[in-house]
């Protein structure tokens, strides 16, 4: 599709990099947090709260063993942490196997970056099972208390926004912004769709700044242009590839979230976590 899209002159907008081949694709432009800042804002994260040793479940693919060495392995290093990837089998997952592989070197936190919401319930479930004491990471992962009740409480996720349903730890400006959605989102009988509605006013945002024929190439300008700007819900992005260089995302910014005892979530940092010169 790239290609056909960078051939038409129409520039595609998203969020998450699913794919390497969009990382660095110059005709794409993603409002959330880059691909590679998963990885490296987690282990800042861990870092930061004292965590000296983390093991990570990835799937076995290819992509997944060239994040280890390329970004997690010199993060890692770079931070003074004792890391190491344990792979599953992304179609059928030992997840009893896996937990008590990652439990038997017993790192400060255990977890994935890269697991589904499913695999999610399943890796906290088999690690509590296993008796595991540390802090886990399940990522983008939602619906984790519904699934796990009392075995999800402590559980810690990361979000490239404020969530809605913490909007006491968000700063003014944001938690107006939160309301502002629910509000909508309650008149409209929907919900959970805050980053596609937020990634639908940044991009009208950033339309409305183009001055003539709106098409492709004037669109495309307009995103290129886009530098410090405050994003709904959201941080402060720039997507003229001085993010990560020649990168497609517009931001390398995380906060993190806990799982807490009646389900909700709370922020665990009062801002996005700092990834700077950890990745280039």
């Amino acid at each position: 599709m790239l290609p056909i899209l960078a051939d038409a002159g129409i520039p595609l907008v998203g969020h998450v990099q699913f794919g390497p081949g969009r990382m660095f694709d110059d005709n794409s432009y993603y409002f959330g947090a880059a691909a590679l800042a998963y990885g490296a804002a987690a282990l800042r994260f861990y870092a930061d709260e004292g965590g000296e040793s983390i093991s990570w479940f990835l799937p076995d693919e290819p992509s997944s063993h060239a994040f280890t060495d390329t970004v997690l392995e010199p993060t890692s290093e770079q931070l003074g942490i004792d890391y190491a990837t344990v792979y599953y089998d992304a179609a059928s997952p030992n997840w009893a196997v896996l937990a008590a592989t990652a439990v038997s070197e017993r790192p400060d936190v255990s977890g994935s970056i890269a697991a589904t919401d499913a695999q999610c319930a399943e890796m906290i479930g088999a690690l509590r099972d296993a008796g595991y004491q540390g802090r886990i990471l399940a990522a983008s992962c939602v619906g984790l208390y519904e699934a796990l009740g009392d075995d999800a409480v402590g559980v810690d996720t990361d979000a490239d926004h404020w969530h809605p349903g913490d909007t006491a730890s968000a700063p003014a400006d944001k938690r107006a912004e939160l309301e502002e959605y629910a509000a909508v989102m309650q008149a409209a009988g929907q919900g959970n769709a805050i980053i596609t509605f937020a990634d639908m006013i940044n991009l009208s945002r950033i339309m409305a700044t183009v001055e003539g024929p709106v098409d492709g190439a004037a669109v495309a300008g307009a995103l290129r242009a886009t530098t410090d700007f405050d994003s709904y819900a959201g941080p402060t992005i720039s997507c003229d590839r001085s993010v990560i260089p020649g990168n497609s995302a517009c931001s390398t910014d995380l906060l993190f979230f806990q799982v807490q005892d009646d389900g909700s979530v709370e922020a665990v940092t009062d801002d996005y976590v700092d990834v700077t010169g950890l990745l280039g």
